[in-house]
């Protein structure tokens, strides 16, 4: 999979990325010019297309940046942020919030239109006061950071120049209140904070430490925990000029269980560059060095994580006019570097994510039964689950247990979308409905997929594709017809398919997309704008019913199965040839889709058939007449010929003709490898394991990667980085959980 990073800088232009691990390049994009020293950008809270950057002078802006489908980058806006030197930006649901470094505030600017229009003229301002004993650079308030804590509504700003970090909270009113103060040692400047657990992680960019204070929630106050140094050896040039810069704590998942932070350094001398210092979190008060990575970067300032699992992490060194791609190994107790480009300038650094994380819940022990459907594969696991639950993580939770729907629970209030198929009324009965999680969650979107829909009297039915396929009609139509009658003569013939199940797939799919379309207009005013989605798949499959139901209103037609082609339209069908050579047994068919005019009489005309054209077969209704004489005379002239025969004279007078494929010819053909309709996913871990082909991601989008990442995944493979990394639960609850059934092993 191929990544877009955005990069700020101190030069005059946002500069773009394109990281392509599996092909080992890192290549630079067109970049955009916004104004000088766009050194901090941040993306919309819901649109990740939009981006905004901090123009970081004394007349200081906010630019915001419009990803075109085509890979274009527009602007839409240039405002005023406020003050001077906006050095920090970051959005909620319904504001951007902009620290100015030297103006000694933070402006908040609520976003209207989808992100799209920032009403400046409603801005608010916290400005502050205060100052530390470094003379030049604490002569004031210097906001450095705004961050949102992870697990609830409190707004926190590490303020360099008063050696404090501002906290705040939500007045009556919706604005931002003061709350409090962490504070710290006289002169350290506080530079930037991450979390983890229930403790905040301070780098001080003027001492290079890193501080742990808990931060319970109010009223209660911050307590100090412990500090660290951020090298283990600082070179003589400390007090004159090196400085931290940035922490980062990715939360921990199944390659990299352990916490750790990540510290940047700037301006050392030594001429192999800053250092990237790795500190594990054994526990709060024991931070412990695990290593220190030599970057040859020069003034490092800005780093990010992203790609699978946080594997990989981008920094720059704005001095040296590099940015270079690490890989995280040994449990990301190292960094590897991958690759290093020549980018002007670079401060920072924003991975554009594109689709979303699928977490799929699981009974532990037994899991999805399609995991044991049809073929299995030598690791007993059906190559149809690779496939079908391509992308998505699994956890293994019970949710016949109180304890396990709790869970749940939290992963649903911090999720976009929820989707389920129980049988309606389920979820209700676990206090899982959308009455009980939309409380909790305004803005979710909830989408059901049942056979019958949540209301009406059938809705309590259990449903099955096959049973709704025969109620919609759609069976019914499937099949040969008496001669006689016209109407199903014996069973009906069903697709050897689930074909229910994928039509009401897909309009789930399309129904929660137009769900987020929705929410992002109801929250430019003002509301949350959640909602449930109910899909059927009775309603699914008449949706493919074409013709069907109005021809029965306004006619009384009701129509029935026509073998191969289809009534009314005249010729399409599926015509008998030669087989192939070599192969005297095998049956071989063609299906022409000739009924089109002109393309009907191009057809006859090559098949030497001018016989059949002239007024009595010029339109369709006068070929639907004389259906029969049309058919038997197609299909006497493709019995004599073989099927590839047939093609290249009904392709030589532009008329749709193709073969009926088996899945080898479908897999083997050119057209399927030059367009990679299927793809080679491996199963398996790095060292062992296979591929599995399957069809690619449809469709194509031109600007987007949609290449599969990893292939269905094993039994509970995600459970701890979802549970210990989303859920925020310890090595310990999940054990116990464990243990009592609640969580798979």
């Amino acid at each position: 999979m191929a990544y877009h990073i955005a990069v700020g800088s101190y030069s005059d232009q946002v500069h773009f990325l394109k990281f392509d691990p599996e092909i080992s390049s890192l290549t630079v994009l067109p970049s955009i010019t916004v104004g000088y020293h766009p050194s901090w950008l941040t993306p919309h809270h819901s649109d990740p297309s939009i981006i905004y950057a901090g123009i970081e002078q004394s007349d200081g802006r906010v630019v915001t940046l419009k990803l075109e489908q085509d890979g274009r980058v527009a602007i839409l806006a240039d405002i005023s942020s406020g003050g001077d030197s906006p050095c920090t930006l970051l959005t909620s649901q319904d504001e951007l919030l902009i620290g100015n470094y030297m103006g000694g505030n933070i402006v908040v600017i609520p976003i209207t239109d989808g992100g799209h229009q920032l009403e400046a003229q409603a801005a608010k301002t916290l400005a502050f006061s205060g100052f530390g004993p470094n003379k030049q650079r604490q002569e004031g308030s210097h906001p450095h950071q705004v961050v949102i804590h992870p697990d609830r509504e409190e707004l926190l700003v590490p303020d360099l120049g008063a050696d404090l970090t501002r906290r705040f909270k939500k007045g009556d009113q919706g604005n931002w209140q003061p709350a409090g103060v962490v504070q710290y040692t006289p002169g350290s400047g506080p530079r930037h904070i991450a979390f983890f657990g229930d403790c905040m992680y301070t780098i001080l960019e003027l001492t290079n430490e890193i501080t742990v204070h808990r931060l319970p929630p109010f009223p209660e106050e911050p307590t100090f925990v412990t500090s660290i140094p951020t090298m283990k050896t600082f070179p003589p040039v400390v007090g004159s000029g090196m400085t931290a810069a940035e922490i980062l704590i990715p939360t921990p998942n199944e390659p990299f269980p352990i916490p750790l932070i990540y510290a940047s350094n700037r301006d050392d001398p030594s001429p192999d560059g800053d250092i990237i210092s790795i500190i594990s979190i054994a526990e709060p008060s024991k931070l412990e060095p695990v290593a220190e990575i030599r970057t040859g970067l020069k003034h490092l300032r800005g780093m990010a994580f992203g790609g699978p699992n946080d594997r990989y992490l981008i920094a720059g060194g704005a001095n040296s006019g590099k940015a270079k791609v690490y890989e995280r190994t040994d449990g990301g107790k190292n960094l590897v570097e991958l690759f290093t480009v020549d980018v002007e300038a670079p401060t920072s650094f924003l991975w554009l994510h594109f689709g979303a994380d699928v977490i799929k819940v699981e009974p532990p022990g037994v899991g999805d039964p399609l995991r044991v459907w049809r073929e299995l594969d030598v690791d007993g696991v059906s190559p149809w689950w690779r496939s079908i639950a391509r992308n998505k993580k699994s956890v293994t939770i019970d949710l016949r247990k109180e304890q396990g729907r709790e869970l749940v629970k939290k992963l649903a209030v911090k999720s976009d979308v929820l989707l389920e198929n129980f049988k309606p009324g389920t979820l209700e009965k676990w206090g899982l409905g959308p009455a009980d999680l939309h409380p909790l969650n305004p803005s979710l979107i909830f989408t059901r997929v049942s056979g019958y829909g949540q209301t009406g009297p059938w809705s309590s039915r259990p449903g099955y594709a096959s049973v709704c396929e025969a109620e919609s009609g759609f069976r019914y139509i499937n099949g040969y017809p008496d001669p006689d009658t016209g109407i199903l003569s014996g069973p009906p013939v069903r697709p050897n398919i689930s074909l229910g199940d994928s039509v009401a797939g897909l309009h789930a799919a399309f129904g929660t997309v137009l769900a987020l379309l929705s929410r992002q207009t109801k929250q430019a005013q003002g509301n949350p704008g959640g909602q449930t989605v109910d899909v059927s798949i009775l309603e699914s499959m008449i949706n493919l019913m074409e013709g069907i139901i109005p021809e029965y209103d306004r006619k009384g037609k009701i129509r029935g199965p026509s073998g191969s082609s289809v009534t009314g339209i005249v010729p399409t069908n599926a015509y008998p040839c030669l087989p192939p050579p070599g192969s005297p047994s095998k049956s071989s068919y063609v299906v022409i889709g000739a009924n089109a005019d002109s393309m009907y009489n191009r057809m006859m005309i090559a098949m030497g058939r001018e016989d059949l054209t002239g007024p009595n077969y010029a339109q369709n209704q006068h070929r639907v007449a004389r259906q029969k004489e049309i058919e038997d005379g197609i299909s006497a002239w493709t019995r004599t010929r073989t099927a590839e025969e047939v093609e290249t004279v009904l392709r030589g007078v532009g008329v749709p003709v193709g073969q009926v494929f088996s899945v080898k010819e479908i897999v083997e053909n050119p057209h399927t490898e030059a367009r990679g309709i299927v793809e080679d996913v491996w199963v398996g871990d790095k060292d062992s394991g296979w591929n599995v082909k399957m069809p690619n991601v449809a469709p194509i989008l031109e600007s987007c990667q949609t290449k599969t990442r990893w292939a269905g995944p094993d039994l509970g493979q995600h459970n701890k980085e979802i549970l210990l990394g989303e859920l925020g639960l310890s090595e310990e609850e999940l054990l116990q959980y464990q243990k009592e059934g609640v969580v798979g092993s």
